[in-house]
């Protein structure tokens, strides 16, 4: 993750993911089966809570373009 930071915690036998942007005015969206975000993708708004084995992939977006990926 280039323009994203990310901090993955254990929690009782599944995980939490905090997604953080660094770059002012641009949404995270997201993907949980391993597919390409795109313009259509959920929008992170709030720590995701996942299964180990959940292929989270996040990429950052302004409008309808995107900025970067995974």
């Amino acid at each position: 993750m280039y323009n994203l930071q990310h901090t993955v915690k254990p929690s009782e036998g599944k995980l939490t993911v905090l997604l953080e942007n660094i770059l002012p005015e641009r949404e995270i969206r997201y993907t949980l089966d391993g597919s390409e975000p795109d313009t259509n993708s959920r929008v992170y708004t709030e720590p995701l809570t996942v299964i180990p084995g959940t292929v989270v992939r996040a990429a950052v977006f302004k409008s309808t373009r995107i900025v970067t990926g995974k």
